[in-house]
């Protein structure tokens, strides 16, 4: 037993240094994310969509969100820069231009600009559905 307690010591430290040198990505979860990674913003014949994506702050201090997406097929930037503190969320307005040339799911990606150096950003997508 004793061999299996200092093989398993062993196994811990060895992939504590992996991930401390970044080799490794660490299994910590982000401290920012949104509440849903594809936010729906209904269906149509397209154009200009507007919907609103849920940030949530699962970290123990005050995250600034400085920055995001802003260019011709979305936006995200409208309420930036904002602050949101520890276990909160925050309701962010996003505007897409979602062209329907035929039936069905029109998407794009977005991203949030962060303070945080853990989670310097955070990436979702919109989806739309064209009629």
């Amino acid at each position: 037993m004793g061999k299996g307690l200092v093989a398993a010591g062993l196994l811990i430290g060895l992939s504590w240094g992996l991930i401390r040198s970044g080799i490794i990505p660490s299994l910590q979860a982000n401290t920012l994310h949104v509440e849903f990674s594809s936010v729906d913003l209904g269906h149509g014949k397209g154009g200009i969509v507007e919907g609103t994506v849920i940030v949530r702050n699962a970290s123990s201090h005050s995250i600034r969100l400085i920055g995001g997406t802003s260019n011709c097929a979305c936006i995200t930037t409208l309420a930036l820069p904002a602050d949101i503190g520890p276990g909160e969320t925050l309701t962010l307005p996003v505007v897409a231009r979602l062209p329907c040339l035929s039936p069905g799911v029109a998407q794009r990606d977005a991203l949030i600009w962060t303070d945080d150096p853990q989670t310097p950003y955070i990436r979702f997508r919109l989806t739309y559905r064209c009629d």
